[in-house]
């Protein structure tokens, strides 16, 4: 509404609200056609008056009893308070609309007939009488507003006005054709025209003199179909061969021509219609509004518990016991089983239930939206799921690599891990068989315990860690810095 900002709160004052209202409907424009309706009759009635004036008075027109209705004062009456009454109406709209006033065409035409009204009221006593005519004339075009109350006759006035440019081109190529056949037809029917005697026709005889004359006789005879065959026939008649001529010049010009132009002016009205966006915008609107309050009607009809609010259980009852709000759903393709997911969509805020507002803006959005703009949408929503699933799926690839590359390398210590156990086993196993081999010399390695130290010097020496004989640790021997022992070189010492 305009008089709501774009968060939806009111920046009018009340009065203006109902003024826009009163001024906005369809019945005040009905009843200011009345209004202009009976203003023209009032003009008809000067128009009448100021002719019985001709002509008796035609020298001195000023002392004529009927000029300027002087006859009938209650006329001149009647036109102030009309004046007045228009004056009225252009102020309240200048008031509501206020910057846009001016930008709307018929709010001009209204200004400049109140204005030449008002001036044609204030210079009667200082001007001609005769120059008073143009305001007079001038509030003949205030009857153009009957055809904005009035949706066909509208339609009419905006084809009539977008074919102008088309009818006078047409006109000109219309007088340009017939300049064109009026010099053929002085230069071959004219002589034969001019031996022919017509009794009943004083102009026939020469009707084809000249070209000026040809060319009016062509108009009367072709164009308006008056009197075709008071020229045509006698000449056919005298000349058979120029029926060549006289049938040529009436095809082209009345069946092909003539119908060319209507076509063309048929066809720019049409365009005009399409391009009226404002009156599209306005029967639109009016048409959501009348959707809309027939929806508000419904949603009351289902709120049985009076809460203000819907919620999925009333509608999946409403399916089955309300044939209105049935049918509605079924306009849409919209089945009971999909009922609940509808009820989804309506309800943005997850409240479990919505408002009659929200509820009759989102189902008659569903309703009205035009298939390939919803289309549009749903490509775009497409396009933008499309996008965060690539972005996704580069980040799994990334995070995959990482994976990849942590799991290689912890096989690569698995394997390492497995090999160093591997060559400690074994340095166990030679370690074990070196003590054997010295108590077998020596006999000095019969108790465990002597087995227990050696085996601690063979761990020791393969990790760099001692162990006591009774298995707990010892610190390591000071390794030289200049030699790093690996497995052969612990191989050796044992040796």
């Amino acid at each position: 509404e305009p008089w709501l900002d774009v968060d939806g709160k009111r920046i009018w004052s009340w009065p203006r609200i109902y003024i826009y209202t009163v001024i906005d409907s369809q019945w005040f424009e009905s009843f200011m056609a009345v209004i202009i309706v009976c203003n023209i009759g009032l003009i008809v009635m000067e128009t009448d008056l100021e002719a019985k004036c001709y002509p008796a008075f035609i020298d001195d027109r000023d002392l004529c009893p009927h000029a300027e209705a002087k006859s009938e004062p209650w006329i001149k009456t009647i036109n102030m308070i009309l004046l007045v009454g228009y004056t009225l109406e252009m102020v309240v709209r200048a008031y509501v609309e206020r910057d846009v006033y001016l930008k709307n065409m018929w709010n001009i035409l209204d200004l400049t007939i109140v204005v030449a009204g008002w001036l044609g009221q204030i210079m009667t006593g200082f001007i001609n009488v005769s120059f008073l005519r143009f305001f007079r004339i001038a509030r003949l075009a205030r009857a153009l507003r009957v055809f904005i109350a009035f949706r066909e006759l509208y339609l009419l006035l905006a084809g009539f006005l977008s074919a102008l440019r088309t009818i006078a081109w047409g006109t000109a190529m219309m007088f340009g054709m017939l300049l064109l056949w009026g010099i053929l037809f002085v230069e071959f029917v004219h002589p034969i025209n001019s031996g022919i005697t017509y009794e009943d026709c004083e102009r026939c005889g020469r009707g084809l003199s000249d070209v000026q004359s040809a060319v009016m006789t062509l108009f009367q005879t072709v164009i308006a179909g008056d009197s075709w065959g008071a020229i045509n026939v006698p000449v056919l008649e005298q000349a058979p061969w120029t029926a060549g001529l006289i049938v040529t010049a009436t095809v082209t010009i009345s069946l092909g021509l003539t119908n060319l132009i209507l076509a063309v002016i048929v066809e720019r009205a049409a365009e005009a219609r399409e391009r009226d966006v404002e009156e599209k915008l306005k029967q639109k609107q009016k048409e959501n509004d009348n959707q809309k309050a027939h929806l508000f009607r419904i949603c009351l009809e289902l709120d049985c518990d009076g809460s203000g609010t819907l919620d999925v259980h009333e509608l999946l009852d409403a399916f089955d016991t309300h044939e209105n709000f049935r049918n509605t759903l079924q306009m849409m393709d919209i089945q009971k089983e999909e009922l609940r997911a509808v009820f989804k969509v309506l309800d943005k805020d997850g409240s479990g239930d919505v408002d009659y507002k929200e509820f009759c803006s989102e189902l008659h959005m569903i309703k009205n939206r035009d298939t390939r703009t919803m289309l549009t949408f749903l490509k775009l929503g497409v396009s933008e799921v499309t996008e965060k699933v690539e972005a996704l799926a580069l980040q799994c690839g990334q995070a995959f690599e990482e994976f990849k590359d942590t799991v290689q390398a912890s096989q690569y210590n698995s394997k390492l891990l497995a090999s160093i156990d591997e060559r400690l086993s074994r340095l166990e196993s030679e370690g074990e068989n070196i003590k054997t081999d010295a108590c077998r010399k020596e006999g000095c390695c019969s108790s465990a315990a002597d087995g227990a130290a050696i085996k601690s010097e063979v761990l020791g020496l393969g990790l760099g860690v001692g162990l006591s004989p009774d298995g707990g640790p010892v610190a390591p021997p000071k390794p030289n810095e200049d030699r790093v022992p690996s497995t052969d070189m612990v191989l050796g010492d044992l040796k």
